[in-house]
């Protein structure tokens, strides 16, 4: 779990490999001290060299603005700012576009739906950090909804539910974002 400690001890760590480097340090004890950061560390890699949250990532997007909309309508705000970590399949704008517009209108503009359109987005997200290289063939992952999504990878090609990634590792300091080509409804895979 990402703790203010761990992430304090992994920026020292980090400030000290940084600071030995500048200041002509030995090699071998820059890649020791950068060992020990990793190990020490190995939670608060999600946060090192990420300014945003995952929803600041998804706000900012230029591709991902329909799915802030989404997030927005369905109050999620909170769950792509909590501490995590968390890995996120974030449909694109034209995934959301493949949508009939009678579909994804009513779950946008209607509050008594929203749990349905909360539903859908919680099986965008799964607790924890998984970077491109941790997924595997045939990997199934847990959504916030309770369902299973299952990972496809192929050399370095990785789909989700069948649903390509279009841009992997998107770093977050909450923990990581996928980029993907279509909404993910489990069972449909």
């Amino acid at each position: 779990m990402l703790t203010l400690k761990n992430l304090s001890r992994g920026a020292s760590a980090l400030l000290f490999v940084t600071f030995m480097a500048a200041c002509g340090g030995e090699t071998t004890s820059q890649q020791e001290t950068s060992d020990t950061a990793s190990t020490e560390a190995e939670d608060t890699e999600v946060s090192l060299g990420a300014t945003q949250t995952i929803l600041e990532r998804v706000q900012y997007d230029d591709d991902l603005g329909a799915l802030y909309d989404a997030v927005q309508a369905a109050q999620l705000e909170a769950a792509l700012e909590a501490a995590g970590p968390l890995t996120i399949f974030a449909p694109s704008d034209a995934a959301f576009e493949e949508l009939p517009a009678t579909t994804l209108q009513p779950l946008l503009e209607d509050t008594t739906r929203r749990k349905e359109l909360q539903v859908l987005l919680s099986n965008h997200i799964v607790e924890g950090y998984y970077p491109a290289d941790s997924l595997t063939n045939g990997m199934e992952l847990t959504t916030l909804a309770g369902n299973t999504i299952t990972i496809s990878k192929v050399v370095n090609t990785i789909s989700v539910a069948d649903e390509p990634v279009e841009t992997p590792d998107v770093q977050a300091t909450n923990g990581v974002v996928h980029v993907v080509a279509g909404l993910i409804v489990p069972g449909n895979e």
